[in-house]
């Protein structure tokens, strides 16, 4: 093989490489929230849940072992984890309702980097049992802070509620950092669903630029080629 076939031949690989770098599964953020309490801490599908037959189980502010990962807060009365089929779920089978009968809170703390940015990503849907619905909430973490999402809901039938989505980016501010999500609404009992809930860096890969890839897979292949010759020669020397 010639030199101009053997760069062509490593040009091609290094163009290959660039596209699996660039379509690789692994690019996929990892939710840190799972990552640090366990496999669907995120959705609430980890802890001691206990049906009160209505398919609920009220958690009272300071409790922070009944649900993995998460520690229910004031201002009122304590939250509703639900389960299906009472209330659907957006995944798993478990949500969170962030009002038992006042407007309460729910947090976990996870490790961040100081300084580096984290997309939050959850689900909503309001929780009724009377039609269309529309109630807010607050969520905060970092440099996000009391940052309004709304609920809604347009079916009386809480097994079928449907879901809507949020994406909020923030900055880390510390080594460890708190996510709170609060119910906004203080006159119902009806607070904001929530489920789903994810936050990853936002740049978990980097993927080196193709011109880089490319240099390192021609300077590796000139090496290799020019072993190649000199063995060459040398066994016709022999």
């Amino acid at each position: 093989m010639n030199i101009k076939t053997f760069t062509q031949l490593l040009t091609a690989i290094a163009a290959t490489t660039v596209t699996l770098f660039s379509h690789s599964p692994n690019v996929v953020a990892m939710n840190i929230i799972d990552d640090t309490y366990g496999v669907g801490v995120g959705s609430f599908e980890l802890g001691n849940f206990v049906n009160n037959g209505q398919d609920f189980m009220f958690v009272p502010p300071g409790d922070n072992t009944t649900i993995t990962g998460w520690t229910v807060g004031g201002p009122g009365n304590g939250i509703n984890w639900l389960i299906e089929n009472g209330f659907n779920a957006d995944t798993g089978i478990y949500s969170l309702d962030l009002s038992h009968t006042s407007r309460s809170s729910i947090s976990t703390t996870i490790p961040t980097t100081i300084g580096e940015t984290y997309q939050l990503s959850f689900a909503t849907s309001a929780s009724s049992r009377f039609g269309s619905f529309t109630t807010q909430g607050f969520v905060s973490a970092g440099s996000l802070i009391n940052q309004e999402f709304t609920a809604t809901t347009v079916t009386p039938n809480t097994s079928n509620q449907v879901y809507n989505f949020h994406n909020f980016d923030f900055i880390a501010n510390d080594a460890l950092t708190t996510l709170t999500f609060t119910a906004g609404n203080p006159s119902s009992v009806y607070g904001p669903v929530i489920d789903s809930v994810s936050v990853a860096l936002n740049s978990p890969l980097s993927v080196p630029e193709s011109s880089n890839i490319l240099g390192l897979i021609l300077v590796g292949g000139g090496f290799l080629f020019t072993g190649i010759k000199c063995k060459k020669n040398k066994e016709e020397e022999n």
